[in-house]
């Protein structure tokens, strides 16, 4: 059984997709729009991947309602990680709205392996994530979220009169890099240098999709030479392969069509 982490959310954003249309069916074979496939929901994945993905922070006034709920939150700063969630308690119908996108913030993890410091510069284009199609079945939910995290440990003398009494306590930030399927993940196996990483959990398979990163092009000026690594759930070997690059202007994004369940890791051979 997968242990959820202990997330302290904060819901920013909350968007209710209503569009019109019949009712979806969660069986195989089912079709929304257009003769778009809808995905079936295994629903003994539902109740652990809601939980891990936070959705039990959604507020579900009509559970029937075509569309979606999107938010995308961010957890205490003892583990920083950020999470970006979508649930569709009623099923989408509609295959005429933009593509589901769920993303999250990236950053430049080349050569840091233990210890970490919070600084740096960054800018909201530089992101991480995955777009699907909006069809989906009732009670589909999904999550993007950062397997490489960060923990810091908590003083617990701070901000009490023994403060100044008690020994030092280290509290330098650690990296590790983890998943909804591996407390610890095998990136000692990945040959290059990891510059970050996502996992897509749901409790369906994508009829369609893509996973993507978004590089400034000053810090990258090479990123043919780079590749997306994806572990698959229960896999313990990597699929590394060359994605396609679209130019946009400042910044690079680096694309992985077919979207699966399960870990990307984007990889690069040099340090700068």
């Amino acid at each position: 059984m997968n242990k959820s982490l202990p997330f302290s959310t904060v819901l920013s954003c909350y968007l209710i997709l209503a569009v019109t249309g019949t009712s979806l069916s969660g069986c195989g074979g089912a079709l929304g729009e257009n003769g778009v496939p809808v995905p079936p929901v295994n629903e003994s994945q539902f109740a652990s991947v809601a939980a891990y993905c936070t959705t039990d922070t959604f507020k579900v006034d009509d559970p029937k309602r075509d569309g979606w709920l999107s938010a995308p939150m961010i957890t205490s700063p003892v583990d920083s990680v950020e999470i970006s969630a979508i649930y569709s308690p009623g099923g989408s119908t509609s295959s005429l709205l933009s593509s589901i996108s769920m993303q999250v913030d990236r950053s430049d993890y080349r050569g840091i392996t233990t210890s970490v410091v919070r600084t740096g510069y960054s800018r909201p284009e530089w992101v991480m994530g995955v777009t699907m199609p909006s069809v989906l079945a009732p009670k589909s939910v999904a999550c993007v979220t950062q397997v490489a995290r960060i923990h810091t440990p908590i003083d617990p003398f701070a901000n009490t009169p023994f403060a100044r009494f008690a020994n030092p306590v280290d509290t330098t930030s650690v990296l590790y890099w983890s998943s909804y399927w591996n407390q610890a993940l095998p990136v000692d196996t990945l040959a290059g240098y990891k510059v970050d990483g996502f996992e897509f959990v749901a409790d369906f398979a994508p009829a369609d999709g893509q996973a993507y990163f978004v590089l400034d092009k000053a810090r990258f000026p090479a990123p043919q030479s780079m590749s997306i690594c994806f572990l698959a759930p229960g896999a313990v070997t990597w699929d590394c392969k060359q994605p396609s690059l679209i130019d946009r202007g400042a910044n690079w994004q680096l694309v992985q069509s077919g979207l699966k369940q399960g870990v990307y890791i984007l990889m690069s051979p040099t340090l700068q």
